[in-house]
C-alpha cells in the first residue's frame, strides 16, 4: 500500500482515503486488514462522518465498470465484494433501500464465486452478513435473517478451529439465532443459540472487549428458555451469565443500570420457583442500585421502577410507597418526551394502573395528600395523547423554528446519552469503537 494513495494530511481527518484502498485491486485483501476495509461496519461509522459523497459516487461508478469486464475468477469476486462493500458505506449515509439490495446483490455473488478454502470468503460472508442483518433492521423481513444464517453457517465449516475468526463467525451465528428466536419464540432457534454462542465463549480470548456480548447473548437465551421450560437450571444459568456480564460493564454506566435491574428481576423470580426462598436484601437492593444508573433517561428509569414496585406490592414491602412515589415523578419526566417503545408504553400504564393499589396503601397509612397525589397524576397522565404530542411539537416547528431546533437538540443529545445499541451492533462496534477504528486505521495505512 503506497503513499500515493494517501490524499494530503488534514483533507479527510480520520478517514485517510480509505474509499481509495477499498478500491486498489491488486493485492490479496485478507486478514485484518482485509476486515477493516471490506464492507467492515467501522468504517461505515467513519465514513457517515467523513466522506465525500462525490469521491464515493464516483468510486461505486468506476467499480460498476470494472466488474462487467472479463477477468479472472479471483479477482472478479474480489471486485464484486469492493463494489458491494461500497454501496454498503452509500446506504450507512443515506439509507437508500436500492443500494443495501445492490450491495447484498454483489456481495452474494462475490460469496458464491468464491471456494470454500480461499482466505476472503469468510471475510465476504462477513459483509453479507452484515449487509442482509442492515436489510432486517430496515425491513423486519426474517427471510434476511435466515439467509445470514444460511451463510454464516457455510462460512463457520471453512475456519480452522485455531483461527481468531472462528469465536467471531459463532458469536455472530449465535446472537442471528437470537434474533430469530425473538421473533419465532422457536426452542430450537434458542437451542441453537446458545449452543453456538456457548463454542464462542470457549474460543474468545478471555481479555477480549468484546466478550461480554456473549454473556449478554446467553443470559437472554437462558432467561427466555426458563420462560418455555420453567426449568430451574435454565434460570440459574441466565443468572449466572448476567453476573458475568455485570463483572464486564464499565462501572457507573447506563448498561451496569440495565444489567443490574435484570439480576433483581431474575433472583425475585428464583425465589419464587423455590416456593419461599427469601428475597434477601442483597438481591433486592439491585434495583435500588440500578435506577441512579439510569439517571439520563427517564424512560428507562421508568421500566426499571415498573418492575421493582411490581415487585415490591407483590411483598407486601413495608416501603413501596417511597419508591412508588419516585416512579410516578420519573413517569411526569418520560410522558413529557413521550413514550418511544412498546415496552415503555407498557411501563407507564402498568404504573398508572398500580396507583390505586398504592393510594389504598397509603390511605391505610393515614397520608391521604400522598394517596390524592398519585390519583390526581394518574387521571392527568392516563389522558396523554403521543398523537397529540406529535402535532403539537410540528405545531411549535412551524411557530418557532428556532426554540423546537432548540429542543429536538437538547432530546437528541438526551437519546443519544443513553441509547441502547442492539447486541449485534455493540458486537461490531466494540465498547470504544470510533477511537479504535481511527487508530486502527492510521496503523495500516
Amino acid at each position: 500500500m503506497g503513499s500515493s494513495l494517501l490524499s494530503p494530511p488534514g483533507e479527510h481527518p480520520g478517514f485517510y482515503r480509505a474509499i481509495d484502498l477499498i478500491e486498489e485491486l491488486s493485492p490479496p485483501i485478507t486478514g485484518e486488514l482485509g476486515d477493516i476495509l471490506l464492507g467492515s461496519p467501522s468504517l461505515a461509522l467513519l465514513a457517515t462522518q467523513h466522506v465525500k459523497v462525490t469521491e464515493l459516487n464516483a468510486a461505486i461508478s468506476r467499480l460498476n465498470a470494472a466488474v462487467k469486464a472479463p477477468e479472472q475468477l479471483t479477482r472478479r469476486s474480489q471486485r464484486l465484494a469492493k463494489l458491494g462493500s461500497l454501496l454498503r458505506l452509500r446506504y450507512q449515509h443515506h439509507s437508500e433501500q436500492s443500494d443495501i439490495a445492490a450491495a447484498i446483490d454483489y456481495l452474494n455473488q462475490a460469496f458464491e464465486l468464491t471456494p470454500k478454502n480461499d482466505p476472503n470468503m469468510v471475510i465476504y460472508a462477513d459483509c453479507l452478513v452484515d449487509s442482509l442483518y442492515a436489510r432486517y433492521e430496515r425491513t423486519g423481513n426474517i427471510i434476511n435473517i435466515n439467509r445470514a444464517i444460511d451463510v454464516l453457517n457455510q462460512a463457520v465449516q471453512s475456519v480452522l478451529t485455531e483461527s481468531h475468526k472462528l469465536w467471531i463467525c459463532l458469536t455472530r451465528l449465535g446472537l442471528l439465532f437470537l434474533t430469530r428466536h425473538t421473533q419465532t419464540e422457536s426452542f430450537e432457534d434458542a437451542d441453537m443459540g446458545t449452543g453456538y454462542l456457548g463454542q464462542a465463549l470457549v474460543h474468545c480470548p478471555e481479555n477480549n472487549p468484546r466478550r461480554h456480548v456473549i454473556f449478554k447473548g446467553l443470559g437472554e437465551l437462558y432467561r427466555s428458555r426458563f420462560a418455555h421450560s420453567s426449568k430451574l437450571d435454565d434460570l440459574e444459568a441466565s443468572i449466572a451469565y448476567h453476573q458475568m456480564l455485570l463483572k464486564c460493564l464499565p462501572d457507573q454506566s447506563v448498561s451496569q443500570g440495565l444489567c443490574l435491574s435484570d439480576c433483581g428481576k431474575l433472583y425475585y423470580t428464583r425465589s419464587k420457583e423455590l416456593q419461599g426462598a427469601p428475597y434477601s436484601m442483597a438481591e433486592a437492593s439491585y434495583f435500588a442500585r440500578a435506577i441512579p444508573l439510569l439517571n439520563a433517561s427517564p424512560r428507562l428509569q421508568m421500566v426499571s421502577y415498573d418492575e421493582w414496585t411490581e415487585i415490591l406490592f407483590e411483598m407486601n414491602d413495608s416501603a413501596p410507597l417511597e419508591a412508588f412515589d419516585q416512579a410516578m415523578e420519573v413517569v411526569q419526566q418520560a410522558a413529557s418526551l413521550g413514550c418511544v417503545t412498546v415496552q415503555q408504553r407498557r411501563s407507564m400504564a402498568r404504573l398508572l394502573d398500580r396507583s390505586t393499589l398504592a393510594a389504598a396503601a397509603a390511605i391505610e397509612l393515614g397520608d391521604y395528600s400522598l394517596a390524592l397525589k398519585w390519583l390526581e397524576q394518574s387521571r392527568s397522565l392516563a389522558f396523554i395523547d403521543p398523537a397529540k404530542m406529535s402535532q403539537e411539537r410540528v405545531m411549535l416547528q412551524n411557530l418557532h423554528p428556532g426554540l423546537a431546533a432548540d429542543l429536538e437538540e437538547v432530546l437528541s443529545h438526551l437519546d443519544d446519552a443513553t441509547h441502547l445499541r442492539s447486541l449485534w451492533d455493540d458486537f461490531i462496534q466494540g465498547p470504544t469503537e470510533t477511537y479504535d477504528t481511527q487508530k486502527e486505521i492510521r496503523g495500516l495505512i
